[in-house]
């Protein structure tokens, strides 16, 4: 059960109780706590937040530079790779079956064949020559 206690305001701000059994006191006369060298020791050791925060910038912009170094390298090597083509060896010729099938195609079109005509049962002459070419 907590009982009710006395409390003295003084005129600076601080208070005192009128505590008989609490005689641990863990401040200075300023207010400030008490600090033992264990303490100290604690809050020296530790780092500050700040330094990694730079830290993973650092990285982010070490990865973000490595990154868009090696998309450049591969641009150029894309690049460099068209620029040396040998026009002679790239030459693509049509295989002579191509030039009958548009020879027969014209024949057939001068003959009156349309491109689109439903072939129905029989299929016209021109379908045959076509399916044949």
């Amino acid at each position: 059960m907590s009982t009710a206690e006395e409390a003295t305001v003084n005129p600076d701000g601080s208070t005192t109780f009128d505590d008989a059994g609490a005689n641990y006191d863990n401040t200075t006369d300023s207010g400030i706590p008490n600090m033992d060298e264990e303490a100290t020791e604690e809050i020296i050791k530790g780092t500050d937040p700040a330094l990694y925060l730079a830290i993973a910038v650092v990285c982010f912009a070490v990865i973000f530079v490595f990154i868009q170094m090696r998309k450049k390298r591969k641009s150029d090597e894309i690049d460099s790779f068209f620029s040396n083509l040998d026009g002679d060896k790239f030459n693509l010729q049509l295989p002579p079956s191509v030039d009958d099938y548009y020879e027969t195609k014209a024949k057939c079109e001068k003959a009156g064949w349309e491109p689109g005509q439903s072939t129905g049962a029989q299929p016209s002459p021109h379908h045959r020559a076509l399916a044949q070419a």
